[in-house]
């Protein structure tokens, strides 16, 4: 058994109140819907915003966020930066901590030998300053807290870090050989560790004035702010497009499942057969508000269209929560069936506390007035209802009983229940007093004692004679305790067979030699296969678990060791399931990125060549050729050669495309490699081997990003290697000495960069593949909107689709002189017993197909279908190609349908005791959709009420008119032949008229018209189906 219902434990024993029952136990809990607004509108604003965001640049310069279609400063702006900043510095919290604990050590180092030397104001700069600072930043990183508060105060770090740098300035300076090598390592930690700005982060490393390094690292910082710009966004845009993707997903469900029961929509996704079934026992549910009608002549198109979406989202709520299955809505009709399609035992006591709960919320929502809060005019909806004695009430009916359910219809499919427990369980509705539940005998014998049932008496029902019937009032709240009420409301599901076995086991007994029964089945076995597929399957992301992802780690080489070391980033961004899914990318990203990858490499070489050739004038300025021209003359065939050539060659191997993407990064490490010798030969033969050439080709090599990290650090290992090689052959001790000094500032300066390009390939990944996925996502959610635009194209028309699709409401239309038509077959329910389930379904495939296809040939709206009847408008919509129809053709255009589905009946049914009964009458009427989960174009007022009294009133065979409707045709001259009657309809007689016989000329001519003005369907193959299947009549 599985529980739905709250603990009744919680109701309090002293409560008088009869109807406390499951409504105070938040059955019919209203205080949700006091906030019409929803709290998700100011998420889908918020994420509409987001996606106008782009990242920009100030003077091509500074990356910052801004809107595409608006250059003035928004609050999502403002937002935006604020809280990238907060991110930003929870970003490098990681890597302050430790490249300035790392930093705190190598400056005390620096202040020890200063202090030996006896360099007293460097000393004093070091320990009083320098070394404190960066100690204090590793410190206050360390704590979260202090560091988040650190966000709100970043004057206040960029004040430290601008007086730091001069002071490391100064401390550089103050020696007796001056260099940059401290100063080189402080602006390295600024650029590539500081969550500051890009101007802020100028500002403090411009101090130092290393100006070739500066613009260097200041480039890297630019590129770095901006990816992590594009990686903060993307990331929200992400999560956007997630949020409405999930939207999306859950509208096509709802839209699927107002269509189909779970059940068969599982077993249609898991391709079984769906088969229609017998279901033993049940209870039946008719939910009507009562006076609805004279309410929608007395309210605005727009309150009626309210006023029943918040009755109908009520009585959803109630049906989900109870597990009662909705079948469908039609106009101020609510019908539902407990223990179908799920058979459940207690089905009675389920459907009793739905209908307790039912008239409780709509009680309290008449209190209240929690319907339309914003009144009507600015008055009371009480109030207004209440001048024309109305009040909201609603009327329940209820029988319990065997049905035949299953999936019918071929344009439409829907799931429909047929039989005579229906039809008793709507006469149950339609003769209950407003405000009241009347249940049937049947119910009343199986429902359970803690049930208040008073018995009513003999009522005449239509169609059944007298028969007895209860009111089911509220609980036996002195005879009854709370166990029993909790077990009453506990759903007691009945096991069944599986569902193979018991299709295998309808399947054996359809009789196979009907006519027509493989086409019928093929037809309906597509156009379910088609309404499951508007609904785009979701893709689950399936995060690898610890241990599938831990052996890419727990394992891992020395190299991965190094290559998690230098990635300074948050711990977030270093969680195994995130790299394991960033490795896994790394070949479509290196495919979707092979172009920029390309014009970065090429750029970064013909830069780099550039600069060497503007080195070669600082030759004759410094007058090096002068000095020793041979050694010259080498030193310029080198970088000629080694350099110049290797570096052109090297470019002109990197042209090619498909060369570039199989062989770039060989070519890449094999070139730097030549190139790194030639400029160590170079800088010793002319430059004296001087170590801001290694720097630059360090950070070239650093830059090369076609080249692995790990291959690049050995690069640069290589070139340091060969400079202290030949600087020991060159200089005295003193100078390798100072040597030593230069090499260790050189290898921290290139490790602390290459940390930071690191850092800045990462967040680049991660900015694509995010991208990537939003875009997929928008795919995603475009696919699913235009499943929805299928599914909604199925149960609406077509000009009210897209205005749902935009979320619209509410959506109602006042329609003049509308033809409304209603069919009922007379003798059906007797007829469909003595046939099989599945001969059934295909009986009624038949029937709509041809029923479909003459309303579709006269142009006229299936507003829906009821069991075996049909609900017809002419007139409403009215579509574009319909603008030069006037209301007398409505008129006749629905009688001459009538009058073609009378002919077709005979033919399908083949037998005399099936006709169709069908009543028409003309007026004006409400049109608007009800429903959020699943949508519903339904017409209201007076004269659907009246049309369905004609319907109920008129002969088997016959098709009866209103008085009103035959003074329209008259009017348009159209010649039928009639019967003149008088019936009585609500107490009155009124005049009718049967129609026998059309001599209307006109008919045949605008039904050619309409014919040649058909759309061509998008369901075009279910609808050929469905042709060739009604041409079997």
């Amino acid at each position: 058994m599985c529980k739905v219902a709250p603990d009744m434990s919680e109701i309090p024993n002293d409560s008088t109140d009869s109807t406390f029952q499951i409504a105070w136990a938040s059955l019919a809990d209203l205080s949700y819907q006091k906030n019409w607004i929803s709290t998700g509108e100011a998420n889908r604003k918020r994420d509409k915003e987001l996606e106008e965001l782009e990242v920009r640049k100030y003077f091509f310069v500074v990356p910052h966020f801004r809107r595409k279609s608006s250059n003035d400063d928004s609050k999502v702006e403002k937002d935006m930066e604020s809280r990238f900043a907060q991110t930003k510095y929870d970003v490098f919290r990681s890597a302050v901590m430790k490249s300035s604990a790392f930093m705190a050590l190598l400056t005390a180092g620096v202040a020890v030998h200063a202090t030996l030397a006896k360099l007293w104001v460097r000393t004093a700069l070091l320990w009083g300053l320098i070394v404190p600072l960066y100690a204090g930043y590793s410190l206050v990183a360390s704590r979260r807290g202090i560091w988040k508060r650190l966000a709100h105060y970043r004057v206040v770090l960029l004040f430290l870090l601008g007086l730091q740098s001069a002071s490391v300035a100064l401390a550089e300076w103050d020696r007796p050989l001056p260099t940059a090598g401290l100063l080189l390592l402080h602006t390295t930690f600024v650029n590539n560790f500081s969550p500051l700005g890009v101007v802020e982060i100028f500002f403090v490393t411009a101090i130092g004035g290393v100006l070739p390094y500066l613009i260097l690292t200041f480039a890297l910082a630019i590129w770095r702010d901006e990816t992590m710009r594009l990686d903060f966004l993307l990331r929200d845009q992400l999560q956007a497009q997630r949020r409405k993707l999930k939207v999306e997903n859950e509208k096509s469900e709802d839209l699927l499942k107002s269509m189909l029961p779970q059940a068969i929509i599982d077993s249609l996704k898991r391709h079984e057969p769906v088969e229609c079934q017998d279901f033993q026992n049940v209870t039946v549910i008719f939910v009507q508000v009562c006076d609805f009608s004279v309410m929608c002549s007395v309210l605005p198109a727009t309150t009626i269209v309210q006023l029943l979406d918040k009755v109908f989202q009520e009585l959803d709520r109630l049906s989900d929560l109870l597990k009662v299955h909705k079948v469908e809505t039609v106009g101020d009709v609510y019908m539902a069936v407990s223990g179908c399609p799920h058979e459940i035992a207690n089905h009675a006591d389920v459907a009793a506390h739905f209908a307790i709960a039912a008239q409780s919320s709509i009680l309290r929502m008449r209190a209240s007035d929690v319907i339309l809060p914003q009144g009507v005019k600015g008055r009371r909806l009480s109030a207004v209802l209440g001048e024309k004695s109305l009040e909201l009430r609603i009327r329940i009916g209820m029988n319990s009983g065997r049905i035949r359910a299953g999936v019918v219809g071929l344009d439409k499919p829907r799931f429909k229940l047929f039989g005579d427990t229906v039809n008793t369980a709507s006469r149950m509705e339609s003769t209950s007093e407003p405000g009241c539940t009347q249940i049937s005998e049947a119910t009343k014998a199986i429902l359970g004692p803690e049930f208040n049932a008073e018995e009513r008496g003999l009522v005449e029902v239509k169609g059944k004679g007298a028969l007895r019937t209860y009111y089911l009032r509220s609980y036996n709240v002195m005879e009854t305790d709370d166990s029993k009420v909790q077990e009453s409301v506990t759903i007691k599901v009945v096991h069944q067979k599986g569902e193979r076995t018991r299709s295998k086991e309808l399947l054996e007994n359809v009789p196979q030699s009907a006519p027509g029964n493989h086409l019928l089945r093929r037809a309906a076995g597509n156009a379910l296969k088609e309404l499951v597929s508007a609904v785009p399957a979701q893709e689950f992301q399936i995060r690898s678990k610890s241990t599938g992802t831990g052996h890419l780690f727990e394992h891992s080489s020395w190299k991965d060791w190094v290559d998690m070391k230098l990635l300074l980033v948050s711990s977030s961004s270093k969680r195994p399931d995130m790299l394991a899914r960033i490795e896994a990318d790394k070949v479509e990203y290196k495919r979707v990125t092979l172009d920029r990858r390309i014009f970065f490499s090429r750029t970064l070489i013909i830069g780099w060549h550039l600069m060497l050739a503007f080195t070669a004038l600082l030759d004759f300025a410094f007058q090096i050729p002068y000095s020793d021209w041979e050694q010259y003359r080498l030193g310029v065939q080198a970088r000629t050669w080694g350099v110049q050539v290797c570096g052109w060659v090297h470019l002109g191997l990197l042209m090619d495309k498909a060369s570039f993407d199989h062989r770039g990064r060989l070519i890449t490490v094999g070139m730097l490699a030549l190139e790194g010798a030639a400029m160590a030969v170079l800088d010793a033969l002319i430059f004296g081997n001087d170590t801001s050439f290694f720097m630059l080709y360090g950070l070239y090599v650093l830059f090369s990003k076609n080249c692995p990290m790990r291959a690049r650090l050995t690069l640069c290992f290589l070139s340091l290697t060969e400079w202290a090689v030949v600087d020991t052959m060159l200089c005295d001790w003193r100078l390798q000495q100072r040597a030593f000094e230069h090499v260790s500032y050189t290898t921290v300066v290139l490790l602390l960069t290459a940390a930071g390009i690191r850092m800045q390939e990462h967040l680049d990944h991660c900015a694509n593949y995010y991208e990537r996925h939003v875009q997929r996502q928008i795919h995603d959610i475009s696919d699913v909107k235009r499943g929805n635009q299928k599914l909604l194209s199925m149960i609406l028309p077509s000009h009210v689709v897209q205005m749902v699709s935009d979320g619209i409401s509410p959506i109602a239309e006042d329609y003049p002189n509308v033809s409304v038509v209603f069919t009922d077959l007379q003798g059906f329910t007797a007829f469909s017993s003595r046939i099989s389930p599945m001969e059934l379904v295909e009986l009624l495939n038949l029937l709509y197909s041809a029923f479909d296809e003459i309303i579709m040939d006269w142009g006229v709206h299936k507003v829906e279908v009821i069991g075996d009847a049909y609900f017809i408008s002419s007139g409403c919509p009215v579509e574009d190609t319909d603008a030069v129809f006037t209301a007398d053709e409505y008129a006749m255009r629905a009688v001459e349908v009538a009058l073609a589905l009378q002919r077709v009946v005979p033919s399908v049914c083949d037998d005399n005791s099936v006709q169709m009964r069908c009543g028409i009458h003309t007026g004006n009427v409400i049109a608007g959709v009800v429903g959020k989960t699943g949508p519903r174009f339904h017409l209201f007022g007076p004269t659907v009420e009246y049309a369905n009294r004609m319907e109920s009133t008129g002969l088997p065979g016959k098709v009866q008119i209103s008085d009103r409707t035959k003074q329209w045709l008259d009017r348009g001259g159209h010649d039928y032949i009639f019967e003149d009657r008088i019936v009585e309809i609500a107490g009155q007689e009124e005049r009718t008229f049967l129609v026998t016989r059309s001599k209307a000329r006109a008919a045949r001519k605008i039904r050619t018209e309409l014919a040649m003005h058909r759309h061509v369907s998008p369901h075009a193959y279910v609808m050929s189906a469905a042709t060739e299947a009604s041409e079997i009549v």
